[in-house]
């Protein structure tokens, strides 16, 4: 889950660039993950934050 600014980081605006980095992810740490998607959205706006960008990684556990 994430806020519309770490959605809209990118300058041509597409969803997509999540789809496509989560997918590239080579961790199942959330942490990692969270922190990972954070720093790409910086990047994509040249390393400034134009608006606020919150991220939310959960894990979902089968019970055993």
């Amino acid at each position: 889950m994430c806020s519309d600014g770490l959605l809209e980081s990118k300058e041509n605006y597409s969803k997509d660039w999540i789809e496509e980095f989560l997918k590239n992810i080579n961790t199942n740490n959330v942490q990692k993950m969270a922190d990972l998607l954070l720093s790409e959205a910086i990047d994509n706006s040249y390393g400034i934050a134009n608006d606020d960008m919150t991220v939310i990684v959960t894990k979902i556990l089968k019970k055993k």
